[in-house]
């Protein structure tokens, strides 16, 4: 991938892979790792990468929006996967000294995560605010029609990473081992996989034939 593109895997019924940077040197990289719903659970592994040109990009009232993945009103993202759960991210670019409105479906929406990539600002509500900066302050924000973020800087943008989705109320687990991690239904479940790949060895393990057992 190169700066601004989007790289979504879709673990599926299992799936290895390897993290690498194509160059040396520092590095940012935002990765996110969601659930798979269950009605989708035994769909094959899938890769979506898209270029940054193809995101599609909104001017607003305040700065504009750049929806990642998922939608937001009239702005759908190619990146997309069969697996992928209800939920969008974006980027929102206020203009300096500017507050910008993003407007929510409170249907499609009911929480979300907000931090700031560059720049210093204040998340508000009808009753209350956060101040973020690129310190990696996050802020969780619940339901409501809409998500209000101002610039406090005269200057520069601000570059706010977002985050909005609805529960799929359903339980999983995730545990970390063996270079990596996976996700199980229940922790009791997580801890006989676990298990039974440290028994048999991780290249060895089929998480396709375990589970028809």
């Amino acid at each position: 991938n190169e700066t601004g593109d989007v790289y979504l895997v879709s673990s599926g019924k299992g799936v290895a892979h390897a993290e690498a940077t194509a160059t040396e040197g520092p590095h940012k990289a935002i990765q996110l790792i969601c659930k798979i719903p269950n009605d989708k659970m035994d769909l094959e592994p899938e890769v979506c990468k898209v270029k940054q040109s193809q995101i599609p990009v909104k001017e607003v009232e305040g700065g504009k929006i750049k929806i990642i993945t998922g939608k937001l009103g009239d702005l759908v993202s190619p990146a997309t996967l069969k697996a992928y759960p209800k939920l969008t991210i974006g980027r929102a670019l206020v203009n300096p000294g500017a507050q910008m409105e993003v407007i929510l479906d409170e249907d499609e929406f009911e929480h979300g995560i907000v931090f700031a990539l560059e720049g210093k600002g204040t998340v508000l509500d009808e009753s209350t605010f956060a101040t973020i900066d690129e310190t990696l302050d996050t802020v969780v924000f619940g339901s409501g029609q809409k998500l209000v973020l101002r610039n406090d800087d005269p200057v520069n943008i601000l570059d706010i990473f977002f985050t909005a989705s609805k529960s799929l109320n359903e339980e999983w687990k995730k545990l970390k081992g063996f270079n990596g991690f996976f996700i199980a239904p229940t922790e009791s479940e997580a801890e006989k996989i676990y298990a039974k790949i440290e028994e048999v060895g991780v290249k060895n393990f089929n998480y396709k034939i375990w589970n028809t057992q």
